[in-house]
């Protein structure tokens, strides 16, 4: 695991600081919220998405190097770096399994801690071999965290919640005289998460239920045997998120225009969001547009609510999962 890189990016997230104080409960103004505090909330609300996109890669890339060998988790421990790896059944032939991740991970960068605590149990469903694939393929996944903590100097963030992922159809086609194979997948997503955020002697809490799809169409060409072709591949999200935020307001954040996700032009194991816009809503107020685009290997969010605007980077990006 390259934790080195996982904290330098969550120091860019944490070390900017929630803005959640600038928006605080009042029910004589939740009917109007200024477009200030809509916006802070707004980011607050990216900044906790891009923070469990993160957590959610770091642990599906385990499950599947431990599915790639067999379900076995007798891996050297120092391979898994700080996290306690266990699988309840190592084999291939009965499911449900279980994988349980036990983090225990502190660094010191630049002077500062960070780090990342708790148990994730990942559970796998699969299904034997079917008529379009000669092979068994995957069917649910569900991730569930346990007081899973990360953690900075200033700022920590305890996630817990169940998340799964469910597998609703995989269409296999060929082109280019059988040289090259797209597939196209789709998933549906699910979750639960209540998020506290502790920040300058202050913990509040938020909650996110998600209910999204997501459509990967994967690229594969043909030279002795089939390889991987990144830069055609792309992402599609679609769905929305609701909850209560760190203020303690209901709100809403609805995918209005779907989330396109593709490789970076320069570099094929970095993703970026390249369009997409959604709508953020605090009550009954009139919503923040939230607006994607990309600049090289960047991604770029400008949050706009009544000629106010905000532009941030989102600090974690997506990545391509090739498990079904």
């Amino acid at each position: 695991m390259k934790t080195q890189s996982f904290y330098s990016l969550l120091a860019g997230a944490l070390l900017l600081g929630f803005s959640f104080s600038s928006c605080q409960k009042d029910d004589s103004n939740v009917a109007s919220l200024t477009q200030t505090a809509t916006v802070a909330a707004a980011k607050d609300d990216e900044t906790v998405d891009a923070i469990s996109d993160k957590v959610e890669q770091d642990a599906d890339a385990i499950a599947d190097e431990i599915e790639s060998n067999n379900f076995s988790s007798t891996k050297s421990g120092s391979d898994w770096g700080c996290v306690q790896v266990t699988v309840d059944r190592p084999d291939t032939v009965r499911f449900p399994k279980v994988i349980t991740l036990t983090y225990d991970c502190m660094d010191t960068i630049n002077g500062e801690i960070f780090g990342q605590k708790g148990v994730i149990k990942i559970t796998v469903e699969k299904t034997a071999s079917v008529k379009k694939l000669p092979w068994t393929r995957l069917v649910k996944r569900t991730v569930e965290f346990q007081n899973f903590m990360v953690i900075t100097d200033s700022t920590s963030v305890t996630l817990n919640g169940l998340r799964t992922m469910s597998r609703k159809d995989i269409q296999i086609t060929t082109y280019d005289n059988l040289n090259k194979l797209r597939y196209n997948i789709l998933d549906t997503i699910s979750a639960n998460y209540t998020f506290a955020i502790a920040y300058n002697d202050t913990v509040r809490t938020m909650t996110r239920i998600v209910e999204k799809s997501r459509n990967a169409i994967l690229h594969f060409e043909k030279f002795h045997n089939w390889h991987p072709y990144f830069f055609n591949d792309s992402i599609i999200m679609k769905g929305k998120v609701t909850g209560v935020n760190a203020s303690g307001l209901n709100y809403s954040n609805v995918i209005t225009n779907p989330i396109i996700i593709n490789h970076c032009p320069y570099k094929h194991n970095v993703n970026v969001i390249t369009k997409g816009t959604k709508e953020y809503t605090v009550g009954n107020n009139s919503p923040a547009v939230i607006k994607y685009s990309s600049d090289g290997c960047k991604t770029i969010i400008e949050i706009t609510k009544d000629g106010e605007t905000k532009t941030i980077e989102r600090v974690f990006g997506r990545k391509f999962h090739r498990w079904w």
